[in-house]
């Protein structure tokens, strides 16, 4: 048993020794740094300057591998010849056996120590790899069993929050640039990166904005085509999945879904303005009304940057969830949007909004001199209240509403848009509530202006509710024109029309009021039969950032003049009816006739004196 033992360890050490000696003799034989050249050529041709300034030894533990000591490298990267460069102290690419047998290289594995990537203006990086990598010579093929990639500030190496981590594995095929590879990005500071990279980023509303970045793809494609396949994007706590691919005809197709994603988080805080302790000197309020550049509602006269749209092809199909931006709140929302050498098309854009829906669709046309714009929206059953306070921070209004508006512009900027807008808007409510506006005590002052009455004394909402509101406007550049507003209060009728310039915030909207319904005694401000059915004059005047106060509307005094005139000369023939009644009655009595006929008479003959 002795013998067989040693016999067995003998043959072991034999071929042990064999294997080394082996070994031995062909890394002797093969001396890596007679390659040194041909390998700096290879890399020069790929646009890359590689310098191989340390020895080219083999390593022996603990794997047998072919290390390089001091290497640096140089690439171009941009349109402005800017380089970025590596220094490397040595690289470590552990080798297959079998293949030195026959005088082939076969990376089984690489690791790289001190590692420091440099950018132009950028603070230098520590980048530590290590992962299997196998080259098939004859295929031309890279397979990348698995490669973890860390990368770190040198300035930072103690703190460790700023590492970025990427693994990657998959093959490359070095002929034809075909791709097929898995890539996942570990969970990393996106914004201390973008800001390390010299990137200005804005100040946002949440202080954790992009501090949570994750993405995994599966990466295919070549030369001409690539696509990102079962795409994953994590910032902070929204998720992103979907597919993104660009086809041989350069056109970039994505098409994604978000389970949520609030655009607030990554906006700039709203600034908040004191609130003011003491009215305002009037000459300012006048300077600034008449001084466009000062309203918030006027738009940049910075010229628009769209050359760029000139190269995109892009057909984008997109899917939230629950989305919010400005503090507008939607739900299901999915876009439809295509672009094209300048051409950019919103072909549908719908969502879930404030108890309603909204469907729009738009086009930017940047092909001319001048660019041009088109918009279309539809709002079905839109809570106003909500809507208008987060949008314009307008509270005064509620209601359900249909609204649909279409407009056009030109121009190389925000402000020439404004100004060359042309389109309409229309709106319908069974129900709408203003506050701070009281059309029913208005109507009130009115009828007992008209009835030479006193005001009676009442309990006032301080509201307007209207019923059945259609509205029809007309936009005009900086102006909008109310073409009519029909709506029923109470027992009245109020239709009106005028205009707004809403850059400025002024209107001016003349309104009739008409009283429908019949006569009511237990009704406080009712006038009388004649009025029924009839406009009844008012005015309204004033600017939309100021309070709907009492004075806002008031009866039109250049109206109501003539009203009160008709008022007048109605008395007075309803005065000479009576007389001319009582003497006809008078001068027929003992006859046949009655006060029936007598006020016949009595009307026919006022007609002909009056030519009523």
């Amino acid at each position: 048993m002795k013998i067989l033992i040693k016999s067995v360890l003998l043959i072991l050490s034999l071929v042990v020794l064999a294997s080394l000696g082996a070994m031995f003799y062909l890394t002797q034989m093969f001396d890596p740094n007679s390659y040194r050249e041909d390998i700096e050529i290879i890399a020069q041709e790929q646009g890359v300057n590689l310098s191989l300034k340390g020895d080219v030894s083999w390593s022996w533990y603990p794997n047998l591998a072919l290390k390089f000591e001091d290497v640096s490298v140089e690439k171009a990267v941009g349109h402005s010849g800017e380089t970025v460069s590596a220094k490397i102290e040595s690289i470590a690419v552990r080798m297959a056996i079998k293949p030195l047998f026959s005088g082939q290289l076969q990376a089984t594995g690489m690791n790289l120590q001190g590692t420091a990537i440099e950018y132009p203006n950028q603070p230098p990086l520590l980048v530590n790899a290590q992962g299997a990598l196998n080259f098939d010579q004859a295929a031309n093929l890279l397979e990348i069993t698995s490669l973890e990639v860390s990368v770190q500030p040198i300035t930072d190496r103690a703190g460790g929050h700023e590492r970025a981590q990427l693994m990657v594995s998959g093959k490359v095929n070095l002929q034809t640039n075909g791709i097929d590879l898995n890539v996942l990005l570990a969970e990393f500071n996106a914004k201390q990166w973008l800001q390390m990279a010299g990137v200005e980023l804005p100040k946002m509303n949440s202080t954790s904005a992009l501090k949570q970045v994750a993405m995994s793809t599966k990466v295919q494609g070549h030369t001409n085509s690539w696509q990102l396949k079962d795409f994953r994007l994590q910032i902070d706590g929204s998720t992103i999945t979907g597919d993104v691919s660009q086809t041989a005809n350069q056109i970039v197709r994505i098409n994604l879904h978000g389970d949520q994603i609030n655009l607030d988080d990554y906006l700039a805080p709203s600034v908040t303005v004191p609130a003011v302790t003491q009215k305002p000197n009037v000459s300012k309020v006048r300077t600034n009304k008449t001084n466009p550049s000062v309203s918030p509602r006027r738009l940049s006269s910075d010229k628009l940057e769209l050359d760029s749209l000139q190269s995109v092809a892009l057909e984008l199909s997109l899917g939230i969830d629950k989305f919010q931006a400005n503090q507008v709140d939607m739900r299901d929302v999915k876009v439809q949007l295509n672009a094209n050498n300048g051409l950019v098309k919103l072909n549908s854009f719908k969502a879930h909004l404030y108890s309603g829906t909204v469907q729009a669709s738009a086009e930017l046309d940047a092909r001319g001199v001048q660019p041009s714009v088109k918009f279309s929206s539809r709002l079905e059953s839109i809570a106003l209240l909500p809507l208008l306070s987060v949008m314009v921070e307008e509270k005064r209004i509620s209601g359900i509403a249909n609204i649909e508006m279409s407009i056009k512009a030109n121009g190389d900027n925000l402000a020439a848009w404004q100004d060359s807008a042309h389109g309409k808007l229309t709106a319908k409510a069974n129900t709408l509530i203003v506050s701070e506006l009281d059309i029913e005590r208005k109507f009130c002052e009115l009828a007992a202006l008209t009835s030479r009455k006193p005001m009676p004394t009442l309990a006032w909402k301080g509201q307007t509710t209207l019923q059945d509101l259609d509205v029809d406007l007309a936009i005009q550049g900086a102006s909008i024109t109310i073409k009519s507003i029909q709506a029923g209060v109470e027992e009245l009728q109020v239709n009106a029309f005028g205009d707004t310039r809403y850059v400025k915030g002024d209107f001016d909207v003349k309104a009739n009021l008409r009283v429908t319904g019949e006569l009511n005694p237990d009704r406080a401000c009712q006038v009388r039969d004649r009025w029924r059915n009839r406009d009844l004059p008012m005015r309204c005047r004033g600017n939309i950032d100021e309070p709907l106060g009492g004075d806002v509307c008031l009866p039109d005094k250049d109206r109501i003049d003539d009203l009160l005139r008709d008022e007048v000369k109605s008395r007075a023939q309803e005065k000479l009816q009576e007389k001319l009644e009582e003497k006809l009655f008078d001068k027929l009595k003992g006859s046949d006739a009655s006060p029936d006929s007598s006020k016949k008479a009595a009307e026919q003959l006022l007609r002909g004196l009056f030519g009523l």
